[in-house]
């Protein structure tokens, strides 16, 4: 693998190594700065893009709030999902 190669989020930085198993694995270091070891074929196929900030991230902006979750179109809207109205009560 080339140096300074970048995969998702990660970049090559180091050796390449491989395991008992004889998979190649490459030193990487995600933006976010963690350093680890990740199996060539993962970065190859697109299959690790991150250390897991990328999930974190995308998480957190899926559960975002908007600031009106207590009012009470919010509230019959949470309610409706979650079948807490009775028929015939909305």
């Amino acid at each position: 693998m080339r140096l300074n190669k970048k995969y998702g989020r990660w970049i090559v930085f180091g050796r390449e190594i491989r395991d008992v198993h004889g998979i190649r694995h490459a030193l990487v270091k995600c933006e976010c700065g963690v350093c680890r070891y990740v199996a060539v074929r993962s970065l190859e196929t697109g299959k690790s893009k991150s250390c897991g900030c990328l999930r974190k991230e995308i998480l957190k902006k899926l559960h975002q709030t908007h600031k009106q979750t207590k009012s009470k179109d919010c509230t019959r809207q949470k309610k409706l999902l979650d079948g807490q109205f009775l028929v015939g009560e909305v």
